[in-house]
Formats: C-alpha cells, structure tokens, sequence
C-alpha cells in the first residue's frame, strides 16, 4: 500500500511539472505572437511629409562598402530626403574593428553621391547599439518636441521608435526600409528577444 502511494505521488508531482512546462510553453507563445505582431505592424511606416530630422540608424560596413541592410536604409533615406527637401538627417553609427570607415562615413558618402547636399547631413560616428544611436544624435536636435523619423529595416521600427520615445521624443515616427529576405525569419526571432531584453533593461 505504501509503495502504491509512493509511486502514485510520483505520477501526481511528474504531472504537475509538466503542467508548469506546459503553461509556460502556450505563454511563451503567446507573448512571441504579440511581440511579432507589434513588429510587423511597423512594416508599413513610411513618416509623415517635413519631419524635421530622420536619424539614420547605422548597420554593418564591408570595409567601406555598406552591407545590403544598410544599403536599404541609405536608399530608403535617400528618397525621403529628396522629397521632402528641408529635413536634416543625423547619420548615426559608429566604426567595428573590421570596418575601415564607420557606418556613419559610409551613409554620408552614399548620400551624397545619390545627390543629397552636404549641408543637410550631420555625422554621429560614436555610437555601437540602437539606443546610443537615437541618444547620441539628440546632441543635435534643439528639443524633443521636434519631428523625428527613425530610418531602418522594417524589423527594427518597432523597438527604434519605442526606444525614441522612451527617451522623450514625443512626435517620433519609424520610416522602415525593406529587408533581406531570405534573413527575415532570423531577423524577427532576434528581434523579439532583443525587445524583450530592452524592456528588461529599461530600455523600452
């Protein structure tokens, strides 16, 4: 009898650790799925006509040639600049150890040789992450009740602009450029960890 206890005890506590397992699992889910949903939603961001800033957030250089992520951001920026000719851009990134020019050189030469005046753009070359790329351009915008757009890949306009806000800029908008494709799966499952981990830091 004791020993039918023994194992029917056993049976109850493996049931019930799975249950926790299980419960975890569906509120996992659950939260990934709204997370991405938040995510997606920032696809179709393009910003409003005669933002006073966009800030073009930087990404990886081959050596001196931008990578196809960021290639998309300078075209996408490019084209927001020429149409709405009084906006200044803060080109915001720093230089990795195997980068010969920082991201910020490499926008700005890429900007100007699409026709882009000189004088519109400002270099920001200090910054190595998302939040030090909006923080450290804010040295150049008079207040924080001026207009930004956050220029980057559709995946990352959800967390850019949450991370704008969060530091103050209350009319900040996303302008989301397109993706590599065949690297979006990846790019969506980092990105929701990332989002999670800035809410944790207090980032978001």
């Amino acid at each position: 009898m004791l020993r039918l206890n023994s194992k029917s005890g056993i049976i109850l506590r493996k049931k019930k650790k799975w249950s926790w397992l299980k419960a975890f699992f569906y509120i996992f889910v659950f939260l990934f799925l709204v997370i991405e949903s938040f995510i997606v939603k920032g696809f179709f961001e393009k910003g409003s006509k005669d933002l006073d800033y966009i800030i073009i957030l930087g990404a990886k250089v081959n050596k001196t040639t931008p990578s196809l992520s960021l290639q998309y951001r300078i075209e996408e920026a490019g084209n927001y600049l020429m149409e709405n000719e009084g906006t200044v851009a803060i080109l915001s990134g720093g230089q990795g150890d195997d980068e010969e020019i920082s991201e910020a050189q490499c926008m700005y030469e890429q900007l100007t040789d699409m026709g882009i005046m000189a004088e519109r753009l400002i270099m920001e070359n200090k910054s190595t992450s998302t939040s030090e790329n909006i923080k450290y351009s804010s040295k150049w915008i008079e207040n924080k009740n001026c207009s930004i757009g956050i220029v980057t890949n559709n995946f990352h306009i959800f967390r850019a602009v949450g991370i704008a806000k969060k530091l103050g800029y209350k009319k900040a908008e996303g302008i989301a450029a397109k993706s590599v494709w065949w690297m979006q799966p990846k790019n969506m499952i980092r990105e929701c960890l990332a989002i999670i981990k800035d809410v944790v830091v207090g980032n978001l």
